[in-house]
């Protein structure tokens, strides 16, 4: 009879450790399932941020770009607006130099007028 019974506590816990066994196997695949699903999440993630930065760079960029069209126009504009000043500047100063030298010579041909009339 205490055989009989110690056969029965025996194979209901091998019956209990199987179960247990089988449990766990279970919950461990269920966990390697969800570290899976997690890495692909993460996967995921990862190349929806890699793809929003790579976004945000290329406007960022585009912004830079026409900024750098927009300050290289200014400055070709006033670039010309000086070379235009320049040459302003250029023509009045020959146009003051030829009237200076008109001037003199008016002045010369005056004193030497002034000269054979004496």
């Amino acid at each position: 009879d205490f055989r009989v019974q110690l056969g029965s506590q025996q194979h209901d816990s091998i019956a209990q450790v199987e179960q247990l066994t089988e449990k766990l196997q279970q919950q461990t695949q269920a966990s390697e399932k969800q570290v899976n699903q997690l890495k692909e999440q993460l996967r995921e993630q990862e190349v929806f941020f890699r793809q929003q930065l790579n976004k945000q760079m290329e406007e960022k960029l585009a912004d830079l770009l026409t900024a750098s069209a927009q300050k290289e126009t200014e400055l070709h504009k006033k670039l010309q607006d000086m070379e235009g000043q320049v040459t302003s500047l250029q023509r009045s100063l020959q146009k003051a130099q030829e009237q200076r030298e008109e001037e003199s010579q008016a002045m010369q041909e005056a004193r030497r007028r002034e000269v054979e009339r004496r």
